[in-house]
């Protein structure tokens, strides 16, 4: 087996094992207004490649498992400490963000992406800024979101999808994220199983038009 960083000409494999492993386990517990098929198309995994760092599990040489790490973080309300590239003063209005999960999002800010090692991009009005840093003082604490953890339906509980995850562990802390949160369908069983097996608790709970969302959360890296 090898766990690597996906790359982009993985997309279509990645599309696939994530397409059919939703329509296996997603299908009957997703309202049938709200159920889409597929749940991604090409066009929408590249946009989502561009903000996530996705990972793959191959046997023999092919992709049965998927997962990706999505960064959040929080910014201290102080412009002075926190600086855009060309040493452009950013707003003086912060908020967590995360673009896939539809968090509050300050109206200045169409985006933001934060890299390892606190490189950062931010989509301000339109315009991509050129890569700054986070100065000291300008993080509350980083986090990280982990999405799309699937496994082809004839590769289950052969331990693969733990190993992705404790994969995405070792690399989040590398980066310095402190807590990694994992969204999942309220109503996906086998995944409040999964999570809490490994370590993962539950911290919150989301209401989406398609049905509540469970939040599960773990500290990896209690000093930043």
């Amino acid at each position: 087996m090898t766990i690597s960083e996906a790359k982009i000409e993985n997309v279509e494999r990645i599309l696939f094992v994530i397409n059919e492993s939703n329509r296996k386990y997603y299908k009957s517990i997703v309202p049938p207004e709200h159920y889409r098929e597929p749940v991604l198309t090409y066009d929408e995994l590249l946009r989502i490649f561009e903000t996530m760092t996705f990972f793959t599990y191959k046997e023999e040489d092919e992709i049965v498992g998927v997962a990706a790490l999505e960064h959040l973080v929080q910014l201290v309300e102080n412009p002075s400490v926190f600086r855009l590239g060309m040493n452009r003063p950013a707003t003086n209005k912060y908020t967590a963000v995360c673009p896939s999960t539809n968090h509050q999002m300050d109206a200045e800010f169409k985006s933001l992406r934060v890299w390892a090692y606190g490189l950062l991009n931010v989509n301000f009005q339109d315009r991509i800024s050129t890569p700054g840093h986070l100065w000291p003082g300008s993080l509350q604490g980083e986090r990280a979101d982990l999405h799309w953890v699937y496994i082809l339906p004839d590769n289950q509980k052969k331990g693969i999808g733990s190993s992705l995850v404790k994969h995405i562990e070792v690399e989040a802390k590398r980066r310095r994220i402190r807590i990694l949160r994992v969204p999942t369908a309220e109503k996906a069983f086998w995944a409040r199983s999964f999570y809490l097996k490994l370590g993962y608790e539950i911290t919150g709970r989301e209401e989406r038009p398609e049905g509540y969302l469970t939040i599960f959360e773990k500290e990896i890296c209690s000093i930043l």
